[in-house]
């Protein structure tokens, strides 16, 4: 049982900004390959298992499983060729298989409310990301979320064109990326390329191209469309010049800087560097097989183990260096369910609060239909049982007072303790946020203190206003010599990007001022989590430019004061971090 138990601590911590990969190999687990493909499938069937497992009150009915717990047995019950992994007398193998009957029948309902013929079928829609519906026990139908497969043409090592006729030549070319995400079949080859990203193509999720020669040889690389905006933000080969990737792992970011630094017609008469700093010495491992593997050692100096806070703006090695790209720790909220390297898995669990619901409805339903077949209500019946002298209301009353709480106090007492359980999460979540918000700021004021630097990016894959805008302001705002990016100074096919900035927050930030908030909520760039008006397909992201300039900012120095953080004062602006784990 030690897999199922192993797997379940990983799923309990997928809201981890680092990606499931790295948890399971960088983890002390007796077997990795095996806890990493039942996480993968799991969470991959998770929304019809949840639909399952809560449709069959399991949860409600064995409470000795957790809606983890619950996921993986059932998972292995009904998909895996094998069966459950453990001995067929362990008490949870038992608690689970006393429902195969069950299980297997909403399973099989499961899968007609999504007109699949067989589970293979089903299997083929769930990893094409072509189901039509999720429904949930309450009956409830969420359309998920349809993502596409990003790849990235690595420039360093081929040209779109190259692959376009080699790798990609039987796939058809659409030319809008809604295309693509219609459900097709599992056998469709079709191909968009991106107006947006120079040498980014996508292609539908189905198409597993992990083992195809181009990715193993580093031509292909599997990058996220808003994981590819910030490099291309900085605009590398408009400018002379060192670079610092400020916070590298896992890689993709500096080897994008790579290629884009490279292309022809840059400013690269001198031979340029990029200084990769990373501060995990297992991430640097993983940075290092990235930059090998994309054929990026030549133009990067990797930092293994290196704190970019602590880093000397003032040593001499860094004296060319005029940009800074920095991707800090985040809470990770705008990643979508990927299965690469590059995403983070996110299941999708039971309830129990669900299964009590469905049990309800279902007491219902069976009052209405013995009502329909005798012709009088549950009550009428009960009445008739009792001038029968078969059954004694009375005792059972009597009985039921004996071993049962109050109803009512038993419901209240269930409220509340929800109510603190939110509340408790609420805050501990408020108070990571505030943690990560100040440390981001810590290292954004710390790029900007490059005595030579000329352009900073700082990006997120964050939805929360205090990791995005509200970092944005702290650091400028005592800073008279940096200002945001404008819309016309950015690469030509960014300049009309339609996600802005939060402007709730803009307008938190600047105490109403809407002009004011509108000229910063213009001034960022936003990726909303699954789709906007720029195409979609991608997961949630930040992105700001800052430019060196000789006057002030307008839209920071004459704002409203900014909200404070707690911990954050003027006074440690300038103290050393001692970092978050990786």
């Amino acid at each position: 049982m030690s897999l199922y138990y192993d797997a379940q601590t990983l799923l309990s911590k997928s809201e981890s900004s680092s990606s499931l990969k790295s948890r399971v190999y960088n983890g002390d687990l007796k077997s990795p390959a095996q806890v990493y493909a039942l996480v993968v499938e799991a969470t991959k069937w998770s929304p019809i298992l949840k639909e399952v497992i809560e449709r069959c009150q399991l949860l409600r009915l064995e409470k000795k499983l957790t809606p983890a717990l619950a996921l993986l047995l059932v998972h292995d019950l009904l998909i895996s060729k094998k069966g459950i992994a453990a001995p067929k007398k362990h008490p949870l193998r038992v608690a689970v298989e006393k429902h195969k009957a069950r299980l297997n029948a909403e399973f099989v309902k499961a899968r007609l409310r999504r007109r699949c013929s067989s589970i293979a079928a089903m299997k083929i829609a769930i990893e094409s990301g072509t189901e039509d519906t999720f429904g949930g026990a309450d009956g409830n139908i969420q359309t998920p979320l349809k993502l596409p497969r990003w790849i990235r043409i690595n420039t360093l090592v081929t040209t779109l064109s190259e692959q376009l006729q080699s790798t990609f030549h039987d796939f058809t070319q659409v030319t809008s990326l809604s295309s693509l995400l219609r459900p097709f079949s599992p056998s469709s080859m079709l191909l968009f390329v991106d107006s947006h990203i120079p040498n980014l193509v996508a292609i539908p999720r189905h198409h597993d191209m992990s083992k195809h020669p181009a990715y193993l040889s580093g031509a292909l690389i599997f990058q996220d469309k808003a994981s590819c905006l910030p490099a291309y933000l900085l605009d590398p080969a408009s400018f002379k010049g060192d670079i610092i990737d400020a916070c590298a792992a896992p890689g993709n970011k500096t080897t994008h800087l790579a290629a884009l630094m490279s292309e022809p017609g840059g400013m690269d008469s001198v031979k340029r560097k990029i200084f990769a700093c990373e501060r995990s010495h297992p991430r640097s491992l993983t940075l290092q097989k990235m930059v090998h593997r994309a054929d990026a050692d030549d133009a990067v100096t990797i930092k293994a183990g290196q704190d970019f806070l602590r880093v000397n703006p003032l040593d001499r090695k860094y004296a060319n260096v005029h940009a800074i790209l920095l991707d800090p720790s985040c809470s990770g909220s705008g990643i979508l369910r990927r299965d690469d390297d590059e995403g983070d898995m996110r299941p999708v669990l039971p309830s129990s609060e669900a299964s009590m619901s469905v049990a309800t409805e279902n007491e219902k339903r069976e009052r209405k239909r013995k009502k329909r077949t005798t012709g009088h209500s549950v009550e009428e019946r009960e009445k008739l049982k009792e001038t029968r002298g078969k059954v004694s209301a009375f005792s059972l009353q009597m009985a039921d007072a004996a071993t049962s709480p109050p109803p009512e106090d038993s419901e209240m007492q269930g409220a509340d303790n929800d109510e603190a359980k939110v509340e408790v999460n609420e805050k501990a979540q408020e108070a990571r946020l505030e943690s990560l918000s100040h440390m981001q700021t810590l290292l954004l004021r710390h790029a900007l203190s490059f005595p030579h630097v000329t352009r900073v990016v700082y990006s997120t894959c964050s939805l929360h206003a205090i990791e995005n805008e509200f970092v944005i302001y702290k650091a400028l705002s005592t800073l008279s010599h940096w200002r945001l990016l404008g819309p016309s100074e950015r690469p030509t096919s960014l300049r009309n990007w339609k996600g802005g900035g939060d402007m709730a927050a803009c307008l938190e930030l600047y105490g109403g001022d809407v002009l004011k908030a509108s000229e910063l909520r213009d001034s960022v760039l936003r990726c909303s989590k699954g789709g906007d008006g720029n195409e979609g397909g991608t997961g949630g992201f930040f992105i700001a430019g800052l430019v060196r300039s000789n006057h002030q900012s307008s839209i920071i120095t004459e704002g409203v004061g900014a909200p404070t953080v707690r911990g954050e004062s003027e006074e440690e602006g300038g103290e050393e971090w001692s970092g978050f784990d990786a």
